[in-house]
């Protein structure tokens, strides 16, 4: 158990990031709902990216989408923007109890202590951000 003192340091998420603008655009125009009813290509445990091909095109404007997404891929993508979504919402939520934010900066050290260390290094003497990273994603998910 990971207790209610993890503390996940990353950088603020930019506007940019294509799952929080999705969710962001799908929430102010009414159409999480309508993206909530589609089929979860996720649901068998592996990705069908394929699921959901022979329903009807959604019939909503996706002018807004910075992809260039047609209604039906928004739809599908949807899944995996929630679940992404979720986990920055969480992190940024200061009165979450199971992930405490450390906002970093562009040029702050990133260290671990104790379990993570072990399971991140590998026995090699300086571990990869992106491998951190990784496992504190996976740790975190695990809790949300």
């Amino acid at each position: 158990m990971l207790g209610h003192n993890l503390r996940v340091g990353m950088l603020e998420a930019p506007d940019h990031i294509i799952s929080l603008h999705t969710i962001r655009c799908l929430r102010e125009r009414g159409l999480l709902e309508l993206c909530a009813a589609s089929p979860d290509p996720f649901a068998s445990g592996v990705y069908n990216p394929n699921i959901g091909d022979n329903l009807p095109e959604p019939d909503f404007d996706v002018s807004w989408d910075l992809a260039g997404r047609s209604a039906k891929e928004i739809q599908r993508d949807y899944w995996w923007a929630k679940t992404h979504a979720a986990f920055y919402e969480a992190w940024a939520d200061d009165d979450n109890i199971l992930i405490k934010a450390v906002r970093l900066q562009h040029g702050d050290c990133i260290s671990v202590e104790g379990p993570l260390e072990k399971a991140a290094n590998y026995g090699d003497p300086v571990c990869p951000f992106t491998q951190i990273y990784s496992i504190l994603c996976i740790l975190c998910c695990a809790h949300l």
